[in-house]
């Protein structure tokens, strides 16, 4: 039996989720869409590591990855 998958958030999901957050006083994460890797690297100085980074559109929060410091191969 295949499994399902929740269907993907969309960006006003998380617009709501944030507003909901700020109205009970807790802190959102900062984010910001990344388009190259120098973007990508500038993001990370500005806001510091460890960094969470996903797909644009994700599946469900799948894909996932976690870069603890900055390194370029």
């Amino acid at each position: 039996m295949k499994k399902k998958r929740p269907p993907p958030v969309s960006e006003e999901d998380t617009a709501l989720f944030r507003e909901a957050m700020t109205k009970i006083g807790l802190e959102t994460p900062q984010s910001q869409l990344i388009t190259n890797v120098e973007k990508g690297l500038a993001f990370g100085a500005q806001i510091g590591y460890p960094l969470m980074i996903k797909a644009r559109s994700g599946g469900g929060g799948r894909g996932i990855t976690r870069p603890a410091h900055q390194h370029r191969s």
